[in-house]
């Protein structure tokens, strides 16, 4: 069974938080904790109990295995595209 990486998981948790324009305060409060402890998750110090995780998920609208980086690195990912529009 493979361990869980503290610091890749907090600093993904952090990307998605700030990519959805949330800050650690106001996650904090959603979550019912300290922003000092949220702060201690993004750099990987501390880690969220199951039940704050799966709030956190729904939160960031990610799955399980994306927010806590389980996802298969054999898998091939999806390439993004980039859409330009033309207007005549």
């Amino acid at each position: 069974m493979e361990t869980l990486d503290r610091k890749k998981i907090g600093m993904n948790i952090k990307v998605r938080r700030m990519q959805k324009l949330i800050s650690q305060t106001a996650l904090a409060e959603k979550l019912g904790i300290s922003q000092t402890h949220m702060s201690n998750v993004d750099v990987g110090r501390a880690m969220l109990s199951l039940e704050l995780l799966l709030q956190l998920k729904n939160i960031l609208g990610c799955t399980f295995d994306e927010l806590l980086c389980l996802e298969d690195e054999n898998k091939p990912r999806k390439k993004r595209v980039r859409v330009i529009r033309y207007l005549d």
